[in-house]
């Protein structure tokens, strides 16, 4: 695990294998809740294969409480076999909700539990964000047909 605090109101954490868990993952969370000038998080996790829809759930819920938060990147989820389409549609409706939300990067490579109906489910939500400039989405490899 890497943990590199940038500044006060820019978080940037790397996790790779599979001990990293949805009990650490929720104890981020929690964390996360206290850090009222965070605009900025960048997430990495490559083959975390113990993070379940839970840790996605927990995470969403802690950003909407952020009244500036202003930034998500949650990269390389690759290798994420238990990240489902309900953990993906219950994280997109927790981020409609932080309505300061300008740039989102969601990459979920080769997590066979997201599917088409889930990547409508979510553009259709990220419609609803005005303050949103930039999108990057990956699901290359998922349960998808395009």
């Amino acid at each position: 695990m890497v943990n590199n605090l940038l500044s006060h109101n820019h978080y940037e954490l790397a996790f790779s294998g599979p001990n990293i868990t949805d009990i650490g993952l929720s104890r981020l969370a929690k964390y996360l809740t206290r850090l009222s000038s965070l605009q900025s998080l960048n997430l990495g996790f490559t083959h975390c294969r113990n993070i379940t829809d839970q840790s996605l759930i927990n995470l969403g819920q802690a950003l909407q409480k952020l009244s500036s938060f202003k930034a998500v990147n949650l990269n390389k989820f690759a290798g994420c076999n238990n990240i489902t389409d309900y953990g993906l549609i219950t994280f997109s409706e927790a981020i409609q909700r932080v309505s300061s939300l300008q740039y989102l990067n969601l990459d979920f490579n080769h997590c066979p539990g997201i599917t088409d109906e889930t990547l409508n489910l979510l553009i259709k939500s990220l419609e609803s964000l005005n303050s949103l400039q930039f999108v990057e989405l990956n699901f290359f490899r998922c349960n998808t047909t395009k």
